[in-house]
């Protein structure tokens, strides 16, 4: 099975403050059009049932992205659309884009008004945020064909009230997939001093876990970023039987990554894995990159 990840630009209506891409490129040099896209998907030829994973930058602001999803839909192809979530408070927009067949739309929420507003540096983004997700909402109560997943990034600005903000993502009522994620260490969050401690991220996880298995949810978890070793057994436990099988990660997999510079290479899935080989829980372990793998290093426990 193929993962693409199809990075259409890194144009972007936030600036958020630990942003993932930590690109340089912010204007239209960073999009890649839909006709260089549809020949990279004929050389990569996707077969039935792989994964596209559509990011940014933020894609809805890519002027071409409706033909891109029905050029991935033609092929069959499962694909997810990463987004802030804000072009989606356009109604008619966001009906047009979950009615081209997405597997599943994945919005974040980063806390409340002034803590989201603060952290993506743009006044009104938490307001359009729950408007798009709101419809999202509307429209999945009628058709009920996109999965969508909502996310919490953990940051120094939200740790603070990271369980509102989960339990807000729970009373949305509409998550199938709840992902909870501590960040990348790049440029930007580093400069911004949004990293949290290892300690500190520790409890924050530890405790935004038990605050799931407290409640109603009942659907996916995902844990992003932070070695399950870390967990006490329940929390293991809970997060393993809550994490959909085609989650689990596998050797058969090949991941290729596309943006307006890198044209289709396949990547290594070593730097988004435990590097723990023999932890038996290394299948089931989303570490994250390099650099959070050496933040907790010295902690680690592993099932050997």
């Amino acid at each position: 099975m193929k993962i693409v990840y199809l990075n259409i630009t890194y144009e972007c209506n936030s600036n958020c403050s630990f942003c993932a891409a930590d690109h340089e490129e912010r204007g239209q040099i960073g999009r890649i059009d839909y006709s260089t896209i549809r020949d990279i998907l004929d050389n990569i030829k996707l077969s039935l049932g792989d994964q596209v994973i559509i990011n940014g930058g933020e894609p809805t602001i890519h002027p071409e992205l409706e033909e891109i999803i029905a050029t991935l839909s033609e092929r069959g192809c499962l694909i997810t659309l990463f987004t802030n979530g804000r072009k989606l408070k356009d109604k008619e927009f966001a009906k047009n884009l979950l009615e081209k067949n997405l597997y599943q739309v994945s919005i974040p929420l980063h806390g409340n008004r002034v803590i989201h507003d603060k952290i993506t540096r743009c006044n009104g983004s938490y307001d359009e945020t729950i408007l798009g997700i709101e419809n999202v909402k509307k429209i999945e109560e009628q058709k009920k064909q996109t999965r969508v997943e909502l996310k919490l990034v953990v940051c120094n600005s939200n740790i603070s009230i990271a369980k509102e903000t989960l339990n807000d993502i729970i009373n949305f009522q509409v998550a199938d997939t709840i992902l909870i994620s501590t960040l990348f260490q790049t440029n930007v969050a580093c400069s911004n001093e949004e990293i949290v401690s290892s300690k500190d991220l520790t409890s924050a996880i530890g405790g935004l876990i038990d605050e799931l298995i407290c409640s109603d949810f009942r659907g996916d978890v995902i844990l992003y970023g932070f070695p399950l070793c870390l967990l006490t057994n329940s929390q293991i436990g809970y997060i393993l039987s809550n994490t959909r099988k085609e989650r689990l990660i596998e050797e058969n997999i090949e991941e290729i990554y596309v943006d307006y510079k890198t044209l289709g290479e396949k990547i290594e899935r070593q730097n988004n894995i435990c590097v723990i080989l023999e932890c038996e829980l290394h299948n089931y372990c989303q570490c994250g990159d390099c650099e959070n793998y050496k933040m907790f290093r010295k902690e680690l426990k592993p099932f050997i």
